[in-house]
């Protein structure tokens, strides 16, 4: 899907939440291994075209702490978000 993706120009956002919850014969596989393989040689990681979300409340189970997390090399969306830290930030006991 990633490399259909990358191929037509669209990007990809990969919610990886949950990520360490799998069934014991399972393996999960994260975009960034998925892009690094691809890459392999090359001074790239993801690329400007995957992103990688997650955070804790899922797979940790601190629901409360509400703890988020963007991985992305694309720079005019890490530009575009960069402000948004003051109105979502995390709290000062977390």
């Amino acid at each position: 899907m990633i490399c259909w993706a990358l191929e037509k120009g669209i990007h990809v956002v990969s919610d990886e939440i949950y990520a360490n919850s799998t069934f014991p014969d399972q393996t999960m596989i994260s975009a960034a291994d998925i892009m690094h393989e691809r890459n392999k040689g090359q001074n790239l990681y993801l690329s400007d075209y995957v992103h990688i979300v997650a955070g804790l409340s899922k797979d940790f189970g601190v629901s409360g702490f509400r703890i988020g997390w963007l991985f992305s090399h694309n720079l005019k969306l890490l530009n575009a978000i960069s402000n948004i830290g003051y109105f979502q930030s995390v709290s000062h006991l977390t």
